[in-house]
């Protein structure tokens, strides 16, 4: 009998990918990688089987299983070689798809390994980078899957896909693109799933106290919880395709800069959220999900015209950034954020009312990200003390107004 598996609460799946994302980063070789993950995913997660089969390089339509974790990692012993048109972790390498069966005596592809007690449900997920594919993370449960589930083992198959992928890269090639990819993605985790992640452990410090006053008001802050995990994952899933090379058909479009692909990539990625709303509606909704009620926020867009959407999301991550900055270290009780366009510049401003830069001020990690942003777009990032009070953090960008079109 596998022990049973629990319903993981949203901030389980975030530690576990917040997890991942470290072990990714730790040079540690793919074996290694791949046991953490599944032990990962049965101690945070509660799945109680979990395999980790990869595709056998010399042998292509053969997955070999030595990877796994939880009840399994515990009765299996040995390593097995399974073929691709055998089993549900088969067809979803073959179908380059997730597989989702939560029940697993009505459909044929389930093989129960001997010796053990057939689960209820089976998730299935490739493990791969556009269109090649690497294995597959598997996990089985004595209840059945639901959305969530499948969310959180697809982003893990993501980040492994891309974790084999670099790891089978030319030496000389692998040395370059992991420190290109580890410097992005610190910066991108910071901006955006950790600021996110402050905003829910400051929300969670009150539901206890709210709920008690009020169990609408107690409801009301769950459900921003919710949300912002929901807006977590959703970063962290355009991180990966961000991260992900484009299709190989792609490469060969006649006219096209690499620069320009890779915009491309980026918008159809993470900005769609721009895209339809442009910075002042994306920042409305960012905000009154992220900022705590006993913070008020005033946002001023009326000088503002839409610009590029490359510049758009620097001036949507220094606000994310500021915002975050505010809350966790200012003591400020009005956040100001405003956008304006001048004749040659988008300029936006966010100033707070709180305690200030003070005198032992020392540069981090946020504003390092903060400059980079705006100064790899052409810009200029200052931060100064407020007027009477608090910090003022200041953007401009040179003028690219948005083309009819849509993304640039």
């Amino acid at each position: 009998m596998s022990p049973s598996h629990h319903r993981p609460s949203e901030l389980e799946r975030l530690r576990l990918i917040a997890r991942i994302a470290s072990g990714m980063h730790a040079e540690q070789p793919l074996e290694d990688l791949l046991q953490d993950t599944a032990d990962a995913l049965h101690e945070v997660l509660g799945f109680p089987n979990v395999d980790i089969p990869i595709l056998d390089p010399d042998e292509p339509e053969t997955l070999v299983v030595s990877i796994r974790g939880g009840h399994y990692k515990d009765v299996i012993r040995q390593v097995d070689r399974i073929p691709l048109g055998r089993g549900i972790m088969g067809s979803a390498v073959r179908l380059r798809r997730t597989e989702l069966v939560n029940d697993v005596r009505a459909d044929k592809r389930y093989v129960c390994p001997p010796g053990v007690q057939p689960a209820l449900a089976e998730l299935a997920v490739p493990i791969r980078v556009a269109d090649e594919v690497f294995g597959v993370v598997n996990v089985e449960s004595d209840r059945p899957f639901d959305e969530a589930d499948r969310l959180s083992v697809e982003t893990v198959a993501d980040f492994l896909g891309i974790a084999v992928r670099n790891l089978r890269l030319v030496p000389a090639a692998l040395e370059a693109a992991l420190l290109l990819e580890r410097q992005r993605l610190a910066r991108e985790l910071h901006d955006n799933v950790t600021q996110i992640l402050s905003s829910m452990s400051l929300l969670t410090q009150t539901v206890e106290s709210a709920w008690r006053r009020d169990p609408v008001e107690g409801a009301r802050r769950v459900q921003r919880l919710s949300q912002l995990a929901q807006t977590a994952f959703a970063e962290m899933r355009m991180l990966l395709r961000e991260l992900s090379p484009p299709p190989a058909q792609s490469r060969h479009i006649s006219g096209s800069s690499g620069a320009e692909l890779s915009r491309r990539t980026r918008t159809l990625a993470g900005l769609e959220r721009l895209r339809e709303h442009a910075l002042p509606g994306a920042l409305e909704r960012l905000l009154a999900v992220m900022v705590p009620e006993d913070l008020k926020v005033v946002l001023d867009a009326a000088g503002y015209v839409p610009q590029r959407l490359d510049h758009e999301e620097a001036l949507y991550r220094v606000s994310q950034e500021a915002a975050s900055n505010a809350m966790r270290h200012a003591q400020a009780r009005t956040l100001t954020v405003t956008a304006t366009v001048s004749h040659d510049q988008a300029i936006l401003r966010i100033a707070d009312d709180g305690r200030g830069l003070g005198t032992e001020f020392r540069p981090g990690i946020g504003l390092g990200s903060m400059r980079t942003r705006i100064e790899s777009a052409g810009g200029h990032l200052r931060v100064t003390p407020n007027t009477p009070n608090g910090t003022l953090i200041e953007a401009r960008l040179p003028r690219a107004d948005r083309s009819t079109t849509g993304a640039r």
